[in-house]
């Protein structure tokens, strides 16, 4: 009495004719679990019989018969508004060429003039275009149909002292595409890319000879001689 009491688990002995032996350890035993078991639930066979619902079609949301289809009526008579059909920008006749032009960032024409009306129609990227009429052609330095000035945008005051006046009358304009440039004959012009760029030209003949004069066929025949 008095002491504590021995709580641990070690293995008790006792005497057996004279010897010692241990006694196994008493086993301890978990209070029964007040929580059901849960039960598996049984694999869904893989071939096993489909159950498939009958087909239940739904009433219309209203009888297509009890509104009859209406036709609206035009918005104009056609008749009285006849169809007008616009004038062909150029005689085809007078067609002459038409030229694609597929070009790098950067990539300029420089300065010329052509002697037959064209259109330029970009595609796509951009085009900056320079112009100048036809009356500055002594301060281009033109040299056949081309300028020798090479960089439009700058001054060369020693090689190209009159090109300065031509600003005056210099006029620019950048093309987008589906946008189409006009250029008359004989304007000089300067076509730089910008980015990538995909243009068509269209040329015709704009100028038609002039009908020979009195004396023609006599010149011609002293021509032939």
């Amino acid at each position: 009495a008095g002491e504590a009491s021995n709580t641990s688990h070690a293995p008790c002995t006792r005497s057996l004719s004279g010897s010692t032996a241990a006694l196994p350890r008493t086993a301890t035993h978990a209070p029964p679990s007040t929580t059901p078991a849960l039960k598996e639930k049984p694999a869904a066979a893989a071939d096993g019989p489909r159950i498939d619902a009958p087909r239940i079609d739904a009433p219309p949301l209203m009888d297509p018969s009890a509104h009859p289809r209406i036709d609206a009526p035009p918005l104009m008579d056609p008749s009285a508004h006849p169809r007008i059909d616009p004038p062909p920008l150029m005689d085809p006749s007078s067609y002459h060429s038409s030229v694609l032009r597929v070009a790098s960032d950067e990539t300029q024409l420089w300065a010329h003039f052509d002697t037959m009306d064209n259109a330029l129609a970009q595609v796509t990227g951009h085009k900056r275009v320079v112009l100048w009429p036809p009356s500055e052609d002594e301060h281009l330095y033109v040299d056949g149909s081309s300028s020798r000035v090479s960089d439009v945008d700058a001054f060369n005051d020693e090689q190209f002292p009159l090109f300065r006046r031509s600003i005056d009358s210099r006029l620019e304009c950048t093309l987008a595409p589906g946008e189409v440039l006009f250029l008359p004959a004989l304007w000089f012009h300067s076509v730089t890319s910008i980015g990538f760029s995909v243009a068509v030209n269209v040329f015709w003949r704009s100028h038609h000879p002039a009908p020979p004069g009195p004396g023609a066929e006599h010149d011609h025949s002293v021509s032939a001689a």
